[in-house]
């Protein structure tokens, strides 16, 4: 794997502040021996969001532009922003 970005927890790489534990979490599914993904699965307000953007901008980073975000109906908006904004990676809704 090439180096991860998420190594250096550069916060002035996005546009937020990130926490260890969320660092932790995207580390934690980006080496992952399976390599299938891992199931985040934090509780309510701790950044699974976060957690799973670090994850795709760390894909994409390694030019894989085929990434699939399943999530429910009512946050595509949130998602496209969130994903936009503070990462500022492209997305499409379906």
């Amino acid at each position: 794997m090439s180096d991860l970005i998420l190594a250096e927890t550069r916060s002035d790489r996005w546009c937020l502040e990130t926490k260890p534990h969320q660092v932790d979490a995207a580390l934690f599914a980006l080496q992952s021996p399976l390599s299938k993904g891992v199931i985040l699965a934090d509780e309510v307000g701790l950044g699974k969001t976060i957690e799973a953007s670090m994850v795709i901008a760390q894909r994409w980073a390694e030019r894989r532009r085929r990434i699939l975000l399943i999530v429910p109906a009512s946050l595509r908006k949130q998602w496209q922003q969130e994903l936009r904004e503070k990462f500022s990676l492209p997305s499409t809704i379906l």
